[in-house]
């Protein structure tokens, strides 16, 4: 019996790591379905045509993330990929643009900043 106890400790040990990891993980679980633009909501089409038309491309989604429906559009406005999310009822969540990080003005700032603070970790 003495010779199993290392062992056990052990294996507690090891159960005991795994659990907490596997609890640490906050999994983001969220579906993606590609849709018809007249599966969005009326009252999200109406703030989606102030910056979009028919004429130009766009993508359609629904969103499941395991508690809400949302939808999401994704389409070019000013030569920016844009995405804009709504809710079931079709109020405006989300905006997001995608943007080339030398196209932003205070990038240099950003780096500087940025480098600074990693060469000085216990300034704050």
């Amino acid at each position: 019996m003495k010779n199993l106890f290392p062992y056990f400790v052990c294996f507690i040990l090891l159960l005991c790591t795994v659990n907490s990891y596997i609890l640490a993980q906050e999994q983001k679980r969220e579906v993606e379905t590609s849709i018809k633009k007249a599966e969005i909501p009326a009252a999200a089409l109406n703030i989606l045509n102030e910056f979009w038309n028919d004429e130009k491309k766009a993508d359609f989604y629904r969103e499941f993330d395991g508690k809400s429906v949302s939808y999401e559009v994704k389409f070019i406005h000013n030569h920016h990929l844009l995405s804009m999310e709504f809710s079931k009822e079709g109020l405006l969540q989300d905006i997001e643009q995608l943007t080339e990080f030398d196209e932003i003005p205070e990038k240099q700032e950003i780096l500087s900043n940025h480098i600074y603070m990693i060469s000085t970790p216990n300034s704050k």
